[in-house]
């Protein structure tokens, strides 16, 4: 390994698939490759946090465990802290684990840190872009595969020549043939079973439209997630199976070249990955119009993909009655898809990019570390909090002991032990922000990556809040 090139990444495993967390195997495996020594810490707890399986769906990481079982924030914080410490990485990047963030903010303003702390948003989630208000004065760089979440970032704080845009990739592949015309049409759906960003439950008016158009179709459904049990139980068409989770092996040996259309319900994205995966195959897009897509630009309706509203069911179903109807279309829609994804994205043209980020970073001007921290530590209940003379490691020690022992619950439940967000916006700001990510997405022309200024005049506060 090349010294100075150690990474720690930090992520939760309440999902082993998932956009970003193919991206953390194709960039991990890139990196290593090419001298660089990735590390990445899985937090584990007692409810859906599963470090274990995630081990065993993404076997070729390096990886260590922290553990958050009947933890409090405090002590969730400082047990990062310590793998921060311990592994000295030359690149610190939290995803969605938002004590991860706490943690290098301390050993920051302590002066217990000197690598870089890249802020990496793979979300254009309201929740999250509040968040980055908060840790991106902490910050070294931003580096974010979405083109919307680079101007969400600069919105939020970010130097704009300490952000860069590095879009995922994808392995490619041949043009595989449609279903005959007189086959039923083949779709899939492939990530989360998710419905705050993914709505998946849309998938359930879809099928009901479907059926009512007495269409001939099969539905092979992918993933895994909080609304599985709901789908399963919603569903009952004999048209429709669900087969879990699936590695990326078998995505693009077995599934993606049987495979006519994927459908997206999709609020917003980030940036998409499992949509120009299919795209490598010919796999055409039936995707709603989620916050994101104009901006980055691989999604043109009519031309590599076919798109309805965000919501729209009814609308989902037409645009596949018609494709069915009209083979030739989405044979011609698939040849494009496949041409468009194959000339711009490649997981060594993503590697290329983080790589000279990161090394970019270190030429850099330096940014002032704050005095303030970004929020106060709750420390619950904890010895830490009753005798602040207690070393901190044993006071944790202590109080994880006792409330197994006692067998107290966590007061985090479905996943939670590791939050993904601080949750320290009301209603309110958080709709001022999702506004402006429309209008961003809106005003941006994808084509000439060109942007005009939002009507919105919605301001980062001093304080992280929205002014």
């Amino acid at each position: 390994m090349v010294k100075g090139h150690r990474l720690l990444f930090v992520c939760p495993t309440s999902s082993p698939i998932g956009g970003v967390q193919t991206w953390l195997d194709q960039l991990s495996s890139g990196l290593e490759k090419r001298g660089w020594e990735p590390i990445v810490a899985l937090v584990h707890g007692p409810s859906t946090n599963d470090s274990t399986g995630y081990k065993v769906a993404h076997p070729n990481l390096e990886t260590v465990t922290i553990d958050g079982s009947t933890m409090t924030m405090g002590a969730r914080v400082r047990a990062v802290m310590r793998t921060i410490k311990r592994l000295r990485p030359d690149y610190y990047i939290p995803m969605s684990v938002v004590d991860a963030h706490d943690a290098v903010c301390a050993l920051k303003r302590n002066g217990d840190y000197h690598g870089r702390y890249v802020l990496s948003l793979h979300t254009n989630m309201p929740t999250q872009i509040a968040d980055a208000t908060l840790f991106q004065p902490f910050a070294d760089v931003s580096v974010n595969p979405g083109a919307l979440t680079c101007r969400l970032a600069e919105w939020a704080g970010m130097p704009k020549s300490h952000i860069f845009h590095v879009p995922n990739g994808t392995s490619l592949h041949p043009l595989h043939p449609q279903a005959a015309p007189q086959q039923p049409l083949r779709l899939a759906y492939v990530g989360r079973l998710a419905d705050v960003d993914k709505r998946v439950t849309d998938m359930i008016g879809v099928v009901d439209a479907l059926e009512s158009m007495k269409l001939k179709y099969q539905l092979d459904v992918f993933g895994s997630g909080p609304c599985d049990e709901i789908l399963r139980n919603a569903i009952t068409s004999r048209s429709v199976r669900f087969h879990g989770f699936v590695d990326s092996i078998s995505l693009h040996r077995d599934i993606f070249p049987q495979t006519d259309i994927l459908l997206s319900f999709s609020q917003s994205e980030g940036f998409g990955i499992s949509l120009i995966e299919a795209m490598s195959h010919g796999v055409v897009p039936v995707s709603s119009k989620y916050v994101g897509h104009r901006t980055e630009g691989f999604l043109i309706d009519g031309e590599t993909a076919r798109l309805f509203d965000i919501g729209d069911t009814a609308g989902c179903a037409e645009v596949v009655r018609q494709l069915d109807r009209n083979r030739g279309t989405l044979a011609t829609l698939s040849q494009d898809a496949h041409k468009l994804v194959t000339s711009r994205y490649s997981w060594e043209r993503c590697v290329d990019g983080w790589e000279s980020a990161l090394l970019s970073s270190r030429e850099l001007e330096p940014r002032t570390v704050p005095a303030i921290p970004p929020r106060e530590i709750n420390e619950g209940n904890s010895l830490a909090s009753r005798f602040r003379w207690l070393p901190a490691g044993l006071s944790d020690t202590f109080y994880k002991v006792k409330r197994r022992i006692l067998g107290i619950p966590d007061a985090m439940k479905q996943g939670e032990e590791w939050p993904f967000d601080t949750r320290s916006f009301d209603v309110a700001r958080l709709a001022a922000i999702e506004d402006l990510t429309v209008q961003l997405d809106e005003f941006i022309d994808s084509r000439k990556a060109s942007i005009a200024k939002p009507k919105a005049s919605v301001k980062p506060g001093s304080n992280g809040l929205i002014a």
